[in-house]
């Protein structure tokens, strides 16, 4: 930051003042912001001598501001310049004052204006003084104008004692003051000074007192010890809790009196705070209501009952501590905003169950399927053709494992119950794609159970590769057959 005088054709009343501020992470102030300029005649303390304030633009931390605008009713002028050195202090907003604070450096009209200064009771040099044209004080300090006389019939006013051409009837001011240096003297009690009274002193007061001035013209010695220790607990006042209580602490190791020494008082600037016997982290809540105690970061579990970093009115449940928050789970359905397609409906999540042809999505598979769960997996029928290894890429594109693999009867059984109101043949995870006639699943279980419908798998014409579910359409609805891999079949998807 610098700062800069204005030039013109005289010394001027206003200062251009620039420069370039960074915030504490070295970030380039930027827009508009209200800034207060203040003039100190201290580099850290002092008088405030001038101050204004301006609203400025900032571009990249730099900025220009004129100061002392206002000529009329904060006028920059010298009452205030001429109390060098000067220091400039900004403050940005609300912030605190930024530090340090600058000096104020003269510019060429400054220096100018300095040499003409010790005019004001200071000294002036010069070769010469003359009075227009005429030289009237030489360059050796000799009076060299029109001799200055007095004639004593232009003086007016002449006192009474020496209009009789006697000056010698009152005595100098030198014969005065040897008078009274040499001995004292007794005045009147109503003499005064300038106006004001002449109040007289008590005699000496004892070893430890002082005088103190008790009003009406009056003194009294007073004892030092009780002027600054009224309950003479030997606690100054300034250290005393209470000067007038002698029961009372010191501020010393106890500043804001509350009784808890500073090392035991979470906050020794403030009597109601907690102290650290009852309160380990001094976050403002007792160690008994408190999440962690070691931890000001976690809250009350007036407001967090479960202790889980999420007050109650953001936890799905406050009771369990790993349920969700509100914030990332909307609907407290299970799921995160990431992985729910309606995070605004408890309803919809992935493999909540759907429902063929309702037009909701209620799974997040992005299928219109008639899906649901036997206990222990979750199976889709998804009434779209694809190819098998198509039904398979698309079972997974949607969040299942891949196509269905059927482990036992109970599995057959449920997905003949699924797939009752539909008459396709939809495609499952079972081929010999990998070594012809050793069927297996593509999950890669074990075959503990097959249900191959009577004959089959027949491989007919000898690419016959892919099994799938003979559909509620079929007199063999449930059992399996073998199929060419390209046929256009719907699928049943898993997951486990």
């Amino acid at each position: 930051m610098f700062l800069l005088l204005n030039m013109a054709l005289a010394v001027p009343l206003q200062m251009t003042q620039q420069g370039r501020i960074m915030d504490n992470n070295g970030a380039a102030l930027a827009g508009t912001h209200v800034v207060t300029f203040s003039i100190y005649d201290d580099l850290n303390a002092g008088n405030k001598e001038w101050e204004e304030i301006l609203v400025v633009s900032f571009t990249n931390g730099y900025y220009a501001a004129v100061l002392g605008t206002d000529e009329q009713n904060n006028p920059l002028d010298s009452s205030v310049l001429e109390s060098y050195p000067l220091f400039l202090e900004l403050t940005i907003d609300s912030n605190n004052p930024m530090s340090p604070r600058h000096p104020i450096q003269s510019a060429p009209f400054a220096q100018i204006a300095g040499v003409a200064e010790s005019v004001n009771g200071g000294t002036v040099r010069a070769d010469s003084v003359h009075i227009n044209s005429t030289q009237v004080i030489d360059g050796t300090g000799s009076w060299v104008g029109q001799p200055i006389t007095v004639d004593w019939s232009q003086l007016t006013g002449v006192p009474q004692y020496i209009s009789d051409g006697d000056d010698n009837t009152q005595l100098s001011e030198s014969e005065v003051e040897t008078y009274i240096t040499n001995g004292g003297i007794d005045l009147d009690a109503t003499s005064s000074i300038n106006g004001e009274t002449l109040i007289g002193t008590p005699q000496s007061c004892t070893a430890g007192q002082v005088l103190v001035y008790q009003g009406n013209d009056l003194w009294a010695c007073t004892n030092l010890n009780t002027m600054f220790d009224s309950d003479g607990d030997g606690y100054a006042a300034w250290d005393d809790c209470d000067d007038n209580d002698a029961t009372s602490g010191s501020k010393i190791g106890d500043q804001d009196c509350d009784g808890i020494p500073t090392a035991q008082d979470c906050n020794d600037n403030d009597a109601s705070s907690t102290t650290i016997s009852t309160d380990a982290d001094c976050d403002g809540v007792l160690t008994a209501l408190d999440c962690n105690d070691n931890n000001a970061s976690l809250g009350a579990q007036s407001n967090d009952a479960d202790c889980d970093g999420y007050i109650t009115a953001d936890d799905c449940d406050d009771f369990d501590s790993t349920s969700n928050n509100k914030i990332n789970d909307a609907d407290c359905d299970g799921y995160i905003t990431a992985d729910d397609c309606n995070d605004n409906d408890s309803a919809i999540y992935p493999f909540a169950g759907d429902i063929y042809n309702d037009g909701v999505d209620s799974d997040c598979d992005g299928f219109d399927c008639s899906a649901t769960s036997d206990g222990s997996t979750y199976f889709a029928y998804c009434n779209v053709s694809y190819t098998w290894q198509e039904a398979q890429t698309a079972c997974q594109d949607a969040g299942y494992d891949g196509l269905a693999t059927i482990l036992d009867g109970g599995e057959n059984g449920f997905l003949q119950t699924l797939l009752a109101d539909f008459a396709g043949n939809p495609w499952i995870g079972f081929t010999d794609t990998v070594s012809e006639g050793n069927w297996g699943w593509v999950s890669n279980y074990g075959v503990s159970f097959i249900n191959w419908n009577s004959g089959e798998p027949n491989n007919s014409g000898n690419n016959e590769d892919c099994g799938h579910f003979l559909g509620s359409g079929s007199t063999s609805y449930g059992y399996w057959n073998d199929a060419l891999c390209s046929n256009p079949y719907t699928m049943i998807c898993e997951r486990r």
